[in-house]
């Protein structure tokens, strides 16, 4: 044993001590603790081997290996501080890999440590919590949580971390929010769970649930895709959406109809942006995504063959052959806080055949360095037409795009032989006084892509004749 095991057994006692200490007078050690009534299912299966990476103190993130010791040690010495590893060991979503180590002479001594982990983050962290501006990473620990099965709330410190639960609930729920953004779904998906999971919370769930009505209805376009037109944004709704659904169902109650009727409209736009090799296509701060999570997302949904080819509302084309699969990004960024990811992509396209992906876009991931994530929103990270190293859409400091710069038009014809894609977008237009068109064909079989970029001026903008 490599020492945990003792830290996990021992962490109440150490604990009570510690947070007693704290200035964290919200958290009430001495109220007695809701029940867990159910634990929500998880789609998230994680990765073993990053799992026995963890058990021995060793957290990968961002293609580096951090040996971080002992729980205690981590939360304590600032380590969870440290930027986008720190932002990533608070949501807790390692927990998963963690989890998924159930050898039979390991399981227990897994299940301490990730225990261990929950109460040194309890003693460090608690009091600083509850801020506006970490509302998506907050709700994403409650997630994670939960996530991690009713094992979690057991032993010693089983009390103090279901009190914990439901103190971040209770700060979450008071956290003041912006007026859009997709945050406020993740956060109204993961107070409903709790309002779902913990005894004695049937107010924080009425008012949940109507949250979710209300963002669901608000973020999930009519075509199924998401306002902030991300694909993998998608595969994380569907994901809190069964967890939550699961969880309602285990307590004999039914999950809002706006909600599941959103979940409809979601699967089959996921398979829309389903690659052949079980991935994503890459658009607006989405990455290839976990092709296991994706199949699992999706589950029977009944949608084996062709998806459909246009999603008017997200703003997207799909070509589908025998083989190769075309998508092509024929829509404007989303408008206002919808656009804080959004990428310069007006025209890309993805092209992929059964050996592979040919042509493709810069997508994104949380593990990537920060300095890259205004890069890679640009023009030239994607397989679209860069005029005058300029992008077609430019972003503020807040992350909001020019909306003068973003308007994109396009036609579909299909023939026998394959399908004709034609889009115009006119982001280049105020600069320059230049719109661009792309034509792209592929054919029936798949085996044939064309294409064609042109620059033309509008009639309206062309210099008046000379007297």
């Amino acid at each position: 044993m490599n020492g945990f095991q003792d830290i996990g057994r021992g962490a109440w006692r150490r604990l009570r001590g510690a947070v007693g200490a704290s200035a964290a007078p919200a958290l009430d050690l001495d109220a007695a603790p809701p029940s867990l009534l159910t634990a929500p299912p998880n789609l998230r299966a994680g990765d073993p081997a990053l799992g026995r990476d963890l058990r021995a103190g060793r957290f990968v993130f961002g293609g580096q290996t951090h040996e971080v010791g002992a729980p205690e040690a981590l939360w304590s010495k600032g380590a969870s501080e440290d930027g986008r590893f720190g932002e990533w060991l608070r949501s807790f979503s390692w927990l998963d890999d963690l989890i998924a180590v159930e050898d039979a002479d390991d399981e227990a001594a897994t299940l301490d440590i990730a225990r261990a982990h929950v109460d040194a983050w309890i003693a460090h962290h608690t009091e600083i919590e509850g801020k506006t501006r970490d509302i998506e990473r907050q709700a994403r620990r409650i997630l994670s949580w939960l996530g991690a099965g009713a094992g979690l709330f057991g032993g010693d410190g089983g009390p103090l971390r279901l009190n914990a639960l439901l103190h971040q609930a209770q700060l979450l729920d008071a956290a003041r929010l912006p007026t859009e953004g997709p945050e406020r779904l993740t956060r109204a998906l993961a107070l409903a769970c709790v309002g779902a999971c913990l005894s004695d919370q049937e107010l924080l769930l009425e008012r949940a649930l109507a949250a979710c009505e209300e963002e669901a209805g608000r973020q999930i376009l009519p075509d199924g895709g998401h306002i902030t037109r991300n694909p993998e944004a998608l595969v994380r709704f569907l994901t809190d959406a069964h967890a939550l659904a699961g969880a309602l169902d285990a307590r004999g109650l039914s999950a809002p109809d706006a909600l599941m009727r959103a979940v409809r409209r979601a699967r089959p736009m996921v398979r829309f942006f389903e690659q052949l090799d079980g991935g994503l296509a890459c658009f607006h701060g989405g990455g290839e995504g976990d092709r296991a999570l994706i199949a699992r997302a999706l589950g029977d949904d009944g949608e084996t063959g062709r998806t459909f080819g246009y999603a008017p509302h997200s703003g997207f084309h799909r070509v589908s052959a025998d083989d190769g699969v075309l998508i092509m990004d024929v829509g404007a960024p989303a408008a206002g806080a919808w656009a804080r990811d959004a990428h310069a992509s007006s025209l890309a396209f993805e092209f992929a055949t059964r050996s592979g992906r040919l042509i493709v876009n810069c997508g994104w991931s949380p593990e990537l360095p920060a300095r890259l994530r205004e890069p890679v929103r640009a023009t030239a990270a994607h397989s679209a037409l860069v005029l005058d190293d300029s992008s077609s859409v430019r972003f503020d400091e807040r992350g909001k795009k020019d909306a003068a710069r973003a308007r994109v038009d396009a036609r579909r014809n299909e023939e026998e032989l394959g399908v004709w894609i034609e889009g115009v977008q006119e982001g280049y237009r105020a600069e320059f006084g230049l719109a661009h068109r792309r034509r792209l064909f592929l054919s029936s079989k798949g085996d044939d892509l064309r294409g064609e970029d042109t620059l033309f001026r509008h009639v309206e903008d062309s210099p008046a004749d000379p007297p």
